[in-house]
This record gives C-alpha cells, structure tokens and sequence, in this order.
C-alpha cells in the first residue's frame, strides 16, 4: 500500500529542485515492459469489478481468481474461483466494456493513455499546459519515494485528456514505482472519466511486477445517466519458471 507525509527531498543534480525537470526524466522503462511483454513468472491475479450507483453503493459485483503460467512455451491461464451477485447494467457495448480478466493487452498492465514518442508521459511541447510540484515523501510498500505531480492548467485542460497524474519515484534510480493518473475524455457517442492507481512491487534485488491497480471509471452515453465502475486487480504468488517453459521470445 501507498504511504505519504510531507517531508524534506533530498535529490543529487542540478534539476534537484526541478519538479518539471525530476518527471521528465523518471524512468518508465518496466512499465513499458510490463504493458509489451508477458512475465516470467506463474502468479495469481484476483480482480474483482464492481458497478456503484451514484451515491457510491454497490449494485453488483463479480470476483474472479485467474493463475497465469507456463506449459512447454505456450501461456495458460487456470480459473481458481469465480464469484458474483446483483445483474451488471452496461449500457455500453461488450467490446467497451471494462475487462474483468486483469491483464488487458499481451502484458499484464495497461494503463490507458499513449506515451509519447519521446518517451515521457508528457510530450515536452505540452509541458507548459502543466503545472509541476514536488508533493513531498512516502513508501509503496516498504519502498521509500518521492512524490511528483502534474496538473493541466484549467485554461489549458480543454486540450488534454490527462488531467492529472502522480509519480512515486524511488529517490537513487528515479524509477517509478507506482502512479495515479487521472483521464477525460470526450466524444459524440462517449463520455468517459477515469482514475487509475497502480503499484509495483519489487522480487529480489531487481524484479519488479505488479502488486495492485484499482481503476475508476464514470462513462455516458448520449442522452443516458452516468454510469460507474470500478475495478480492482490484486497480483500475488509470484514463482520463477523454468526457462525451457518459457515462450522462446522471452527466454532470457
């Protein structure tokens, strides 16, 4: 879980007092891998999606326990548990619909926006729309950060769908290690507002994967009444596999 209190950053560089300059250079690299590649590892993904009226109680819900592995290179996935009460009402349809699986795309996060093509998950020509501070310190788990945001300016937050986001950076590598993002987005057939919260979790002394991501999620269609979801994905069980079970694109 994600701690915070305010604290004095310590940062080494001539952007140590830089919270624009500190999120332009936090490195995305894992989550990058995490949204292209699959795990060497079996684990357990336990996600559970709820749909909430509009004071926030839940109408109905589904659980569902998935165990990822491997099988002479080929990726299976085992339904451990499956649970579910009250009738969902979409009102969208399937194809749009929120997955309950917990690994959406070929990795096991995806966290809904597009990075930039110069790596960063602000473009730094879009940089100006924003404004940068320094939050203070924490822990995701019993990992030490530091706390970046990044806010559109609200004479600028027509012009982009990123609202909001929070970094969580491990001070010595400036990696990021969890992330809070908020999402607008508006169109003719589709109203869609979404906060997104992941964490990562690190195995042994350079292994990181995922440990949570809670998504929520407030979408409409034309002429309908807000919808509301939220999705919540929890990672555990991590276990090594054998190389030789290893698709062969991912053997090291």
């Amino acid at each position: 879980m994600m701690g915070l209190w305010m604290g004095c950053l310590v940062w080494v560089g001539a952007d140590s007092l830089d919270p624009q300059a500190l999120f332009r250079s936090a490195r995305w690299d894992i989550w990058r891998g995490l949204s292209e590649r699959r795990l060497p590892y079996a684990y357990v993904v336990q996600t559970r999606t709820e749909q909430l009226d509009a004071q926030g109680r839940v109408i109905a819900w589904e659980e569902r326990q998935v165990r990822r592995f491997y099988v002479r290179g080929q990726a299976q996935r085992e339904v451990l548990a499956e649970r579910r009460q009250g009738t969902f009402d979409w009102g969208i349809p399937a194809r749009s619909r929120p997955s309950a699986s917990g690994e959406p795309g070929q990795g096991p996060l995806s966290l809904g926006w597009t990075d930039s093509s110069e790596g960063g998950l602000i473009r730094p020509r879009d940089e100006p729309d924003y404004a940068f501070r320094l939050i203070g310190s924490g822990s995701v788990g019993d990992v030490p950060v530091h706390v970046l945001e990044a806010s559109v300016k609200p004479h600028r937050a027509s012009r982009h769908e990123l609202k909001r986001a929070r970094l969580y950076l491990e001070p010595n590598t400036r990696r990021v290690v969890a992330v809070e993002l908020q999402l607008e987005r508006r169109s003719l057939l589709l109203d869609l507002d979404v906060e997104l919260r992941t964490e990562l979790t690190r195995l042994g002394e350079e292994a990181w994967v995922p440990a949570k991501m809670v998504s929520a999620i407030r979408y409409k269609l034309p002429l309908r009444a807000w919808r509301f979801v939220r999705v919540t994905s929890s990672y555990r069980d991590y276990t090594p596999v054998r190389a030789e079970d290893l698709p062969a694109e991912e053997r090291p």
